[in-house]
């Protein structure tokens, strides 16, 4: 199965330290695609995600929860517009960017990240073909 976030309608429940780490928790849009019979068949779940930023801070909080409406987590070996795949990690520095729904926009850079789901997910939608995952990836 291929899951990956849509930062777009995604919404930040939380925002916290956990140590040196800055930690986002998420009720996250999630692409679940997945190959059936030949043919990519996919859902729209949102479930929890947290994403940990080691070394990272925020000069301010945003007033949560808030809904974004687009982002970019960006890498030295590629920039991931909009989507992320889930699970994700990078041990190398990284730069988050998220477009809240209210015009604000976080950006955050840090050492490394990894995000994951932290529980389960729910069923929204199915997905319309044009979404479909690149036959090449």
């Amino acid at each position: 199965m291929n899951e990956e976030i849509e930062l777009h309608d995604s919404k930040i429940k939380a925002i916290g330290l956990n140590g040196s780490a800055l930690c986002f928790m998420l009720d996250a849009y999630v692409h679940r695609w997945e190959m059936v019979d030949g043919k990519w068949k996919g859902t729209g779940w949102m479930q929890p995600v947290q994403i940990i930023l080691s070394g990272a801070t925020l000069a301010e909080t945003p007033d949560l929860p808030v809904l974004l409406c687009g982002g970019r987590l960006q890498t030295s070996q590629k920039t991931y517009d909009n989507k992320v795949t889930l699970p994700f990690a990078s041990p190398e520095p990284v730069t988050l960017r998220l477009e809240l729904s209210t015009a604000e926009v976080i950006d955050v850079h840090a050492r490394d990240v990894s995000i994951a789901s932290i529980g389960p997910g729910r069923y929204v939608e199915q997905l319309p073909d044009d979404l479909r995952p690149k036959e090449n990836g």
